[in-house]
């Protein structure tokens, strides 16, 4: 039986489609697959799905991580799924571009997660003009207007064509809520992650949440450094730390603090600190915070190209407030802004 959620978002504008048949057809058959999905089986990337039920039928759609951290994901529809009243059928309809496929077959368990099969997916590259057209409406799509082809690109381009045939999903749960007087509280965020674009992460909390050391951040999108599903940073220490702004002018007097950290003794969730951009560290994306409310000694991972020697690294995770938090990799001598998008991904 569907929850009341989906119920009553359901609004037939269609009066010649009873809905009584287009739950028959539609809502009751298909009802597993309702929900927010990860990708398993797109190398290195992964991606989001969202099912959701619409006036007409049910909408099967990508969410594209944005190419900057202001906007929102760009919706790609992916299937429809509707009632036919002249054959009395359920119809699938593949609204995809790249994955063009007369036949598509849908399956949803618990247990199995969700399946899509397009046995007899187009090959575009048999056709040079299709390939050429196709790709450049993939860059713009990944990287934004005016982006171009470069070798990153080109690759998950590759790796997207050649795994079109079959997408693999496991359910992506909402996160849990929050808990007062601790200051972090899980989600789902967008990360500027410098040539592989923006990333979406996954904020995880220990539970129940009594120490901010166990908190990670886990790649729910990925790229050929660190792949979906691996851990993007942790926070090693539970006291917060107490820098001055001095101690952050610069990344070397960042290392020379970590050699000899001061804490917080009385931290709480009121508290507020300094924050400064170190003069020689470089923003993938503009961070515009000069306070912050906690900052803690973490460590984040890189790793060689296909994911080869990964370790972890000194780092700072900087709490801004609910919605904005930073990673300081220091000898990367780099800073990720994240930005929560937990709303937007579960259509809240």
């Amino acid at each position: 039986m569907l929850n009341h959620q989906y119920r009553t978002n359901i609004q037939i504008t269609d009066q010649t489609m009873p809905l009584k048949l287009f739950y028959e057809h539609v809502l009751f058959p298909y009802r597993k697959t309702i929900g927010i999905w990860q990708r398993q089986n797109l190398k290195y990337y992964s991606g989001l799905l969202r099912v959701i039920v619409k006036n007409d039928g049910l909408y099967f759609e990508e969410l594209v991580p944005p190419p900057n951290m202001a906007a929102d994901f760009r919706i790609l529809e992916f299937l429809k799924i509707s009632y036919d009243v002249t054959s009395g059928k359920a119809v699938i309809e593949n609204r995809s571009k790249l994955a063009k496929s007369e036949t598509v077959k849908v399956i949803a368990s618990e247990h199995a997660g969700l399946s899509i099969i397009l046995p007899d997916a187009i090959d575009h590259t048999v056709n040079p003009d299709s390939w050429r057209d196709v790709m450049t409406e993939y860059v713009k799509l990944i990287g934004g207007e005016g982006a171009t082809m470069t070798d990153l690109l080109l690759l998950r381009f590759i790796e997207t064509l050649h795994s079109r045939g079959l997408h693999r999903y496991e359910k992506l749960d909402p996160p849990l809520p929050n808990h007062h007087n601790f200051p972090l509280t899980e989600g789902l965020f967008l990360g500027a992650y410098g040539t592989h674009g923006i990333e979406v992460i996954q904020l995880q909390v220990r539970q129940p949440p009594t120490s901010v050391r166990y908190t990670q951040g886990v790649k729910l999108t990925g790229d050929p450094n660190i792949s979906f599903g691996e851990i993007t940073f942790r926070i090693t220490d539970d006291r917060c730390l107490d820098m001055d702004r001095d101690d952050q002018s610069s990344m070397a007097k960042v290392e020379k603090f970590n050699e000899a950290p001061k804490y917080i003794d009385d931290y709480n969730q009121n508290t507020e600190l300094d924050f400064v951009i170190p003069e020689d560290c470089f923003e993938r994306e503009t961070v515009p915070f000069k306070k912050c409310r906690g900052r803690w000694m973490a460590e984040g991972q890189i790793a060689q190209h296909g994911g080869y020697n990964p370790e972890f690294i000194p780092a700072h995770f900087i709490l801004f407030n609910h919605e904005y938090f930073a990673v300081l990799f220091i000898e990367l001598r780099s800073i990720i802004l994240f930005r929560r998008v937990t709303d937007q991904v579960f259509n809240r």
